[in-house]
């Protein structure tokens, strides 16, 4: 099962994101085993990750993968029920990943009971690309912010974060020629089992696109899609 998440505006007063994802467990206590590899395991980061979780019955352990061993990481995988992702920079994640092998505990467990969630980045990771927010580059005298950029293939689709952001129009072409893509805006989150996909909401303005088809639609909370 995948949770993927669009971002999230710190200034929006809501855990839904955060509960609904903790539900999904059926646990009391879950244990997460949380990464901020893609921020460079930056303190500031992993603190305010552990703040979003204030008050929730969770136990997070962070994951430094320049400190740890592979057998270490694999028991951390086995026993944790939720693998969450933070977000950052995709490209030096998915390096990262692959250097310290990472790609082969996400393709052992996958199939497992656990649940693997990221957010912006983390998300983009989990399917075959994605548009990543930390470039910049011109074409044709305008600049952009945002580029295409490779995921580790654990879900066939294309995927895009934080939509609501004005140059993100650029994504619409590339879902509409996509077998399957999203696109989520932040303080959204979508539930991915096997073909099913259901939608979570903590910003009521905000909204979720499936483009599937040829077809551009808004997807919404309280009703399962097939995809």
């Amino acid at each position: 099962m995948f949770y993927l998440i669009g971002g999230k505006d710190d200034d929006l007063k809501s855990n839904l994101i955060e509960t609904e994802l903790l539900k999904l467990t059926n646990k009391y206590c879950p244990k997460m085993l949380y990464f901020a590899t893609a921020m460079k395991d930056n303190q500031r980061s992993i603190n305010h990750f552990i703040s979003t979780f204030d008050k929730l019955n969770v136990k997070i352990t962070i994951a430094k993968l320049n400190e740890i061993s592979f057998e270490e990481l694999n028991n951390l995988f086995n026993e944790s029920d939720i693998i969450y992702i933070g977000g950052g920079n995709t490209d030096y994640l998915r390096n990262e990943f692959i250097k310290y092998n990472v790609d082969k505990l996400l393709m052992k467990y996958h199939n497992t009971d656990k649940i693997f969630a990221g957010i912006s980045a983390g998300a983009i990771l989990y399917t075959n690309s994605g548009m990543g927010d930390s470039y910049s580059y011109q074409s044709g005298g305008n600049i952009y912010n945002f580029k295409m950029v490779d995921g580790l293939n654990l879900i066939n689709l294309k995927f895009c974060p934080h939509y609501q952001k004005d140059d993100l129009y650029i994504f619409n072409d590339i879902g509409l020629s996509s077998k399957l893509a999203l696109a989520l805006e932040d303080d959204t989150a979508v539930v991915i089992d096997k073909n099913i996909l259901k939608v979570y909401k903590a910003n009521k303005k905000h909204s979720v696109y499936l483009f599937k088809d040829n077809k551009m639609t808004p997807i919404y909370p309280n009703i399962t899609y097939s995809i």
